[in-house]
């Protein structure tokens, strides 16, 4: 069920292949066009494990930190960097987890680095 909007949506499936694709490993932010992040908002509504799905991420499950953490380590390896300092930087940043939380997911990322 991860991402299965990809596969339902065949317009929100190219656009972000495309944003991915693009993105690639740029070692600078690039900010996305209004349309791109059109569908990268329409995608994080239709799926749980994105923390903008919700109000809080309190609301999140273990199966959403899980998966977000599959993603995390992804977007990681995409962008060539290591995927602690990519945490650390997007927890600064955007997400703002409460610490236990953060906890969760770093161990489910030490686990999928195996």
């Amino acid at each position: 069920m991860h991402d299965n909007s990809k596969i339902n949506c065949e317009d929100e499936f190219l656009a972000l292949a495309k944003i991915i694709q693009y993105g690639g490993k740029m070692s600078t932010y690039t900010p996305l066009s209004p349309s791109e992040n059109n569908f990268t908002k329409l995608h994080q509504k239709h799926n749980s494990h994105h923390v903008e799905f919700y109000k809080t991420p309190y609301d999140m499950s273990r199966l959403d930190l899980m998966e977000f953490a599959c993603d995390i380590c992804a977007r990681s390896e995409q962008k060539g960097t290591d995927v602690f300092t990519y945490l650390e930087s997007d927890q600064e940043k955007r997400f703002h987890f409460p610490n236990f939380m953060y906890e969760e997911i770093k161990f489910y990322c030490s686990i999928l680095k195996r």
